[in-house]
């Protein structure tokens, strides 16, 4: 009782319950203390899961790859993040249900911007994912969107991307970064060394 997850999301409760089971199921012969767990869940930490960096505006990163991960990231904005608008730069694999996600994501975020990761080939066209998006906007109506009406541009590398959400943000937004583990990593580095610039506003 009264365990901390060092992970954030509903989704890592799940899984610390899966861990707890597991040191029960092995504590006959590997016994893990009381102390110990409790340390051990509550500093559990992985690099953009979740991962939110504080400031103006707020940076959320994910790896979420996949319809259940992007329903997770989902549920957490609607409960764990406050922002004005909310911008997201995304970009996945070829082989994965972009259309899914996408149906997922939309109504979560007034500006999409779709970019492709360089690290491996794999990356889904841009301009497909744009226009996956717009047919399920004329689909949906984003009306029905909890007031957002979601934009869509494309940026064909994911430096151009992350610069032009930075331009659409305002001091009370959120920009996350979804689709891919290669877009994580390649955004990560870029978004450590801009967390403490200042935001480039455009005029």
């Amino acid at each position: 009782e009264n365990l901390t997850s060092g992970i954030p999301g509903q989704h890592q409760v799940e899984n610390a319950a899966v861990a707890l089971a597991a040191i029960a199921c092995l504590a006959d012969r590997w016994p893990i203390d009381e102390t110990s767990i409790r340390q051990g869940l509550a500093t559990a930490y992985c690099p953009a899961r979740l991962e939110l960096f504080p400031g103006e505006p707020q940076l959320l990163l994910d790896v979420s790859h996949n319809l259940p991960s992007v329903e997770a990231l989902a549920r957490h904005l609607e409960t764990e993040i406050s922002a004005e608008r909310r911008i997201l730069l995304f970009s996945c694999s070829q082989d994965k249900d972009s259309e899914g996600m996408l149906a997922c994501l939309l109504p979560q975020f007034d500006d999409v911007i779709f970019t492709r990761f360089t690290g491996n080939p794999r990356a889904a066209d841009p301009g497909t994912l744009h226009d996956q998006a717009a047919s399920w906007l004329e689909e949906n109506p984003a009306t029905d969107f909890q007031r957002r009406h979601p934009r869509l541009s494309t940026c064909q590398h994911p430096v151009d991307g992350w610069e032009r959400a930075l331009e659409l943000a305002g001091p009370d937004d959120v920009i996350c970064i979804a689709g891919s583990f290669f877009l994580a990593a390649e955004i990560r580095p870029m978004l450590r060394e801009r967390i403490s610039a200042p935001l480039n506003q455009s005029t």
